[in-house]
């Protein structure tokens, strides 16, 4: 999952971000959630996880004042 979120920061545009976004959940994540739903929660859980982590983190200045 890593290597597919490092791409996206190859997507210029919103319109490719969005592209990209529909293909992770009907390739990746809705698949995940049907075949295997224990492997699906320890995703969320991760996903989770890490959100919590980076929202602990500062913000660098250039972003914080936007």
């Amino acid at each position: 999952m890593k290597a597919l979120i490092l791409k996206l920061e190859n997507i210029k545009t919103e319109n490719d971000k969005k592209l990209y976004f529909q293909w992770v959940e009907e390739y990746v994540i809705e698949p995940l959630k049907i075949d295997n739903p224990l492997n699906y929660e320890k995703f969320l859980i991760s996903i989770k996880k890490l959100i919590v982590n980076v929202s602990k983190k500062q913000l660098p200045p250039e972003v914080e004042d936007k």
